[in-house]
């Protein structure tokens, strides 16, 4: 059998992909399904940034990796345990999709408050309980292309400093992992404020996406609101039928 590195990786980048693979088919990220930093998993393989860099882009490649930008890097499946179901994915991918690449986030504010009638419902939170706000805009290429507030209670995510804007990401690195999500999707025209941020005409219009994400008990950990731009919104759906046939006797 041929040991040869294959072009373009050194055989450190392919001792560290074959470490940090298994890593993970050990379940070592188990509860989180998302990876350290560079600069913790560079520390953890005894490798540089840039030897990991080459490792995690291997990975991705095998399809046992995702990075998402401004987000991290998240497993994909365990190849030790079941394949993960797309719903699992600790960020906001499933349901909906930009029609191109985010190229940045742009953070409006992140504040903790008494959430409002509509977060109290949704989240199913007393009135008394404080949630986490925060606010930010996706961006193509410098252009605004969707408005998204989240709304976290703060038992959740106790401190607001975690690094980043994806409070998926952040409850994911406390191993707050949803389940299932719920997506109501509606056209809504937009004020003045909302318009001028997605940079669209007052009273506009604009995709609404209302997501829920519950936990494995049936709590909700986050709930969002978003508003994509029409011309960058692209959906995809799957629908699976929750009856099995049964064989008569």
């Amino acid at each position: 059998m041929s040991n040869a590195v294959p072009p373009g990786r050194s055989r450190r980048t392919e001792e560290a992909s074959a470490a940090l693979r298994r890593e993970i088919e050990h379940g070592r990220f188990r509860e989180a399904l998302h990876l350290p930093g560079e600069r913790q998993l560079a520390e953890l393989l005894h490798v540089s940034r840039t030897t990991l860099r080459r490792a995690l882009a291997g990975l991705v490649g095998e399809d046992l990796l995702v990075q998402r930008q401004g987000m991290g890097t998240f497993i994909t499946r365990h190849r030790a345990h079941t394949e993960l179901p797309r719903q699992c994915l600790p960020y906001p991918a499933d349901g909906f999709e930009l029609g191109a690449a985010v190229t940045g986030w742009r953070e409006l504010g992140r504040e903790v408050f008494r959430p409002t009638a509509e977060e109290a419902m949704m989240l199913a939170v007393p009135p008394t309980e404080s949630v986490l706000r925060l606010s930010r805009i996706a961006l193509i290429d410098e252009v605004p292309a969707a408005l998204e507030h989240a709304a976290v209670p703060s038992r959740f995510l106790p401190d607001t400093s975690f690094p980043g804007t994806v409070v998926m990401a952040a409850l994911a690195a406390r191993g707050i992992l949803p389940v299932r999500t719920m997506h109501r999707l509606r056209i809504s025209p937009l004020g003045n404020s909302d318009a001028d941020r997605l940079g669209l005409p007052p009273q506009g219009l604009a995709v609404s996406v209302h997501s829920l994400f519950l936990l494995a008990d049936g709590r909700c950990c986050a709930f969002t609101r978003s508003l994509v731009r029409p011309d960058r919104f692209d959906a995809v759906f799957e629908t699976r039928s929750s009856v099995r046939s049964r064989e008569r006797a």
